[in-house]
């Protein structure tokens, strides 16, 4: 299994992230869409990976996700934990 941050491009468009698997990103017009390309993404990644008998990166669970206000807030963070939101990414 493993995790992906999905959120809103500046372009409008959604991308989805594999952070355990460096490089691993994909995008879509939708959220739906970047969900699916980065399912797609994660398993062409490990194929590969097998192919070339390249060790598989670990998964890690171990995001955060910071708030970090403007300028002119004061100067703090917010920091929450991130559960897995996406249960289709388990498959």
């Amino acid at each position: 299994m493993r995790q992906a941050v999905v959120f809103k491009g500046e372009d409008g468009h959604w991308v989805a992230e594999c952070l355990s698997l460096p490089g691993c990103v994909s995008q879509g017009l939708t959220r739906e869409e970047a969900v699916s390309h980065i399912r797609e993404a994660i398993q062409l990644y490990i194929t590969v990976l097998e192919e070339d008998h390249l060790p598989i990166p670990e998964e890690r669970f171990d995001s955060i996700l910071v708030a970090v206000p403007r300028a002119s807030y004061p100067a703090r963070l917010a920091v929450n934990s991130l559960p897995c939101l996406e249960p289709s990414l388990a498959d």
